[in-house]
């Protein structure tokens, strides 16, 4: 049947899909649902014609077979198609659900080929390269590779873990029994294809540290150039003129130079940290499983924990700015129990109320006599009950047709109408939905029987001021209908009008057009900007009525235009499109299936676990790594520039100020546990506190603790930290050769002592950085430092030298440098004077410019007392208020005088100020405020 409506479409509008089309919506008008109305002809027999008419076209069109269960037919060569060479595919799109990315064959070489597309990974292969050049290279091939192939293994098992995962979830959903043959099946149902795109997400922090490896880059490149420079400079004034200097090789100062370049490339590469970002994703790994573990999110009701679906956003919870949820199911959980019911005037329902005024008893009703009632559904009202049995009362059964009829049923349309039928209560209907009006929130339906009775029902919600059941937490809804008579059903022909389609056909009416569009679209984006900056100006913006699709575009918007982090939360499948947008995607496991839940980051069975999730585990989750990275772009850059300062006195040579094998575990072994720890476990507050103050996580949403300034300033932390290191040895070493010889002031040693210094300052900075410390950090600090002089003397030793005499040339050197005392005394004050200045800064800083963690911290035992105080109970006291009195034989005065006067020596509960110093509520309304 053609309508109006339909005849007045543009050719642009019918050629796109119509997935954005609500079946109810406010903008359309009475007029239009006029015309949309049924026509005359009786409404059975013109249904059953068109069902056979298009059952005969199908019939007709169609000119493939299909067997279920049978894969050698589909597997037959018209079915596929060639993929590559012999690999062949089917052409239609199977009912398997594929997660995984790789497979035994494309394991290894799919793995290091991602690997490397890294820029940290790729650099490093590069250097490995140079390395076996060897009128470049200074450093031994195995303090690369060692670092490299363990960076790759790592983050391998990583990925096959994972993957192996996958694989079973996949088999475990694939192999189910399937007993329904589905036209569009997997990929090509409607709900994936309405469900976006999956996007990969990646945090900001992401892409910050990035911009900071492309700018320690850049750094690496400039110290080389200037040092290549200065060695050209050395050779042309000093290297050409010094005969012992000679090297068998008549080079150009400039072609040592530009040699020199890439082998202070190859000596200055640790600054470029190797094994950063499998650090990020060993903490990120951990920090999903405390997510995961957290039993405070697990609902027992369910037996469903919380699920961290990925382990690339953690740190990003800590950093929202706008949630989008889904109302309805989201936050009502999409239980809807039925308690109560007026019906023409009768009150039916809960008597649970009753009973516990009367302090009696009443037992459920028995459902037995209906195979189809819900088991955990629980009624007490008898009479109810004995009325729908009996049937007595025509108006209830009435009541109970109208609740199962009236509702809004997605269904496809049959020429603008929406039919559906029922016979569960022996009676078929054929049903029309009419507008919903969501200023009165009134839904209409209208009903023709089988006897050609047609009539009209009604469900609406009440107004605010006029309640009919106030107490409790009920959602009242009232209910109404009638038949209608015979005449109103009548519909006036109306003449369609036809589809007019009118292209441009001269240049001046294309240009028109295309300056027409233009200018649409610049009103548009206007529009849309000036839609974001007003909704963002409020505390809180419904959207009504909106599909999946406006849902995902109300998000798209917001972090289009004003750049901010977002969160979307929902728990069925009309929100994963909004879930797959937003930068954080939460979903629930509730009413409405798993579709959210499996294109969700993170999920959990009720939405008030939300709030542990951004305000605990976010913001720990961002403190954590944003500590993490400034303390490891810190002791790089103070591992580093040693051999910076130390090319001022070798001739810009690209000498190297250390061991080989010092180079090679450094990070590796000696400063990488802690760090990770801290990664894991460092806290500023507990749970309890962080809960109560929300306001702590304004400085996520701010970036205050990782950005450019506080990137720069652990870099200049660095650079000052390995002047000190060089330096103050140095001076030391300057004058300590004696004319006995035992003074050991050799490179060797004096490698040593830096070395030396440099473990226990870094491993003693992180102490300074940790807020929360447990037995696992300390052993971690100090096993670092032990682990470092252990290694050190097994390398140095005679027995690893006879082996390798040319991988271990230190021998003898640690047994004989650390048994001087100055050399001992040399370390204590390199490390003295890194450390003390950072201790002073911040007891500076905590003092005089206290953050909100730090007000926090300085009265979290005061803050505690207070918690336990509100938690202790008051003094016992007896129902039933009595005076019980005796009296004791004693040959001295007793406590007669007082059980007579009739007070009590029973200790009261002590007021707060007593527990807690004065001060400490006006403390807590400052932090609150």
């Amino acid at each position: 049947m053609s309508t109006k409506r339909d005849s007045e479409t543009t050719f642009q509008e019918d050629s796109q899909p119509n997935d954005e089309v609500v079946p109810y919506s406010d903008d359309e008008t009475e007029d239009e649902l006029e015309d949309q109305e049924p026509e005359v002809e009786p409404v059975q027999n013109r249904v059953n014609s068109e069902t056979e008419e298009r059952r005969e076209t199908f019939r007709k069109d169609c000119t493939w077979q299909v067997k279920a269960n049978d894969r050698s037919f589909h597997e037959q060569p018209h079915f596929m198609n060639t993929k590559f060479l012999c690999i062949k595919e089917s052409k239609y799109a199977t009912n398997a659900i594929k997660t995984y990315k790789y497979n035994a064959l494309t394991f290894l070489p799919m793995n290091l080929f991602e690997q490397f597309k890294r820029a940290a990974n790729f650099y490093f292969l590069v250097l490995l390269i140079l390395q076996a050049i060897p009128q470049i290279t200074t450093l031994a091939w195995y303090t690369t590779l060692v670092p490299l192939l363990m960076v790759l293994g790592i983050t391998a098992v990583k990925d096959l873990v994972d993957d192996v995962a996958r694989h079973k979830m996949d088999n475990e959903i694939n192999n189910r029994s399937c007993e329904v043959i589905k036209d569009g099946r997997g990929a090509d149902s409607k709900i994936m294809k309405n469900s976006g795109k999956t996007r990969f997400k990646r945090t900001k922090i992401d892409y910050l540290m990035n911009y900071m490896v492309y700018t320690i880059f850049v750094v690496l490149s400039l110290l080389s150039a200037g040092l290549a420079i200065g060695h050209a400079y050395w050779e042309a004034q000093v290297g050409n003129y010094s005969w012992y200097l000679y090297d068998g090789e008549d080079s150009t100062p400039s072609y040592r130079g530009f040699l020199n370049f890439w082998g202070y490339i190859i000596v200055l590469n640790t600054m470029v940290p190797i094994s950063l970002y499998v650090s990020v994703e060993v903490i990120r790994l951990g920090q999903s499983y405390f997510i995961n573990w957290d039993l405070q999110m697990y609902y027992p009701e369910k037996d469903t924990p919380a699920k961290a679906r990925t382990t690339t956003l953690n740190e990003q919870l800590g950093q929202i700015h706008y949630i989008f949820s889904d109302k309805t199911g989201t936050l009502t959980q999409n239980i809807m129990t039925f308690k109560k019911c007026c019906i023409n005037g009768q009150v039916y329902g809960d008597h649970r109320d009753a009973s516990q005024h009367n302090h009696s008893k009443i037992e459920e009703v028995d459902f037995s006599w209906n195979i189809y009632a819900d088991g955990k559904f629980a009624f007490y009202d008898h009479y109810l009950i004995e009325q729908i049995q009996s049937g007595k009362e025509p108006e209830v059964r009435q009541f109970f047709f109208l609740l199962a009829a009236c509702h809004t049923v997605m269904v496809d349309r049959i020429d603008g109408e929406c039919p559906s039928r029922t016979s569960d209560i022996g009676d078929q209907f054929f049903s029309v939905q009419l507008n919903f009006f969501s200023s009165s929130a009134l839904l209409n339906t209208r009903m023709e029987n089988q006897r050609n009775r047609s009539g009209v029902y009604a469900k609406f919600a009440p107004p605010a001021h006029e309640p009919f059941f106030p107490s409790g937490e009920n959602r009242a809804l009232i209910i109404t209908g009638s038949w209608l008579n015979e005449i109103l059903l009548e519909k006036k022909t109306k003449t369609g009008n036809i589809l007019k389609l009118k292209f441009p056909r001269t240049e001046e009416e294309r240009r028109i057009r295309t300056q027409s569009k233009r200018r649409l679209e610049a009103r548009k984006e206007q529009r849309q900007k000036n839609f974001v900056d007003l909704a963002c100006e409020c505390s809180a913006v419904i959207c009504c009525r909106v599909t999946p699709k406006q849902k995902a575009m109300v998000v798209d918007l917001v972090k289009r235009y004003k750049k901010a982090i977002t969160l979307a939360i929902g728990d069925g499948a009309n929100d994963v499109n909004m879930i797959k947008t937003a930068h954080i995607g939460v979903g629930i496991s509730g009413q409405e299936g798993m579709q959210a839940v499996m294109s969700s980051d993170y999920s959990f069975a009720q939405f008030r676990y939300l709030q542990r999730l951004l305000l605990v585990h976010g913001r720990w989750s961002y403190i954590r790594m944003c500590k993490f990275l400034r303390y490891f772009f810190y002791k790089n850059f103070a591992f580093t520039l040693v051999h910076f300062w130390y090319s001022f006195f070798n001739g810009y040579s690209a000498q190297i100020a250390y061991e080989d094998w010092f180079i090679t575990l450094y990070n590796v072994l000696y400063s990488s546990l802690p760090v990770l720890l801290m990664g894991l476990l460092d806290q500023d507050v507990s749970d309890k506190l962080s809960l109560r103050f929300p306001g702590l996580y304004v400085v996520g949403q701010r970036d205050l603790l990782f950005n450019y300034k506080r990137f720069f300033v652990s870099l200049l932390h660095g650079v000052l930290t390995s002047m000190i290191l060089f330096f103050i040895p140095l001076g030391a070493y300057l004058q300590t050769m004696g004319q006995d010889g035992e003074a050991p002031s050799d490179y060797q040693s004096f490698a040593v002592t830096i070395a030396s210094a440099l473990v226990i300052t870094v491993n003693f900075q992180i102490g300074l950085d940790t807020s929360y410390w447990t037995f696992v950090n300390a052993f971690s600090i100090f096993g670092s430092i032990a682990l470092y002089f252990g290694i050190m003397f097994d390398f140095h030793s005679a027995g690893i030298h006879v082996l390798f005499p040319s991988a271990f040339q230190f021998t003898g050197t640690a047994p004989n440098a650390l048994r001087q005392p100055y050399i001992w005394l040399t370390i204590i004050l390199t490390v003295a004077v890194c450390l003390l200045p950072v201790v002073a800064i911040r007891f500076l800083s905590m003092t005089i410019w206290p953050s909100e963690s730090d007000k926090i911290q300085k009265h979290r035992k005061r803050l505690k007392a207070e918690e336990q105080w509100k938690r202790r109970p008051n003094v016992f006291r007896r129902g039933v208020s009595t005076r019980r009195s005796a009296y004791a034989f004693s040959h001295q005065r007793g406590y007669a005088d007082l059980i007579a006067s009739g007070r009590s020596i029973r200790k009261k509960r002590a007021p707060l100020d007593a527990i807690i110093a004065d001060g400490t509520a006006e403390y807590r309304r400052t932090v609150e405020s």
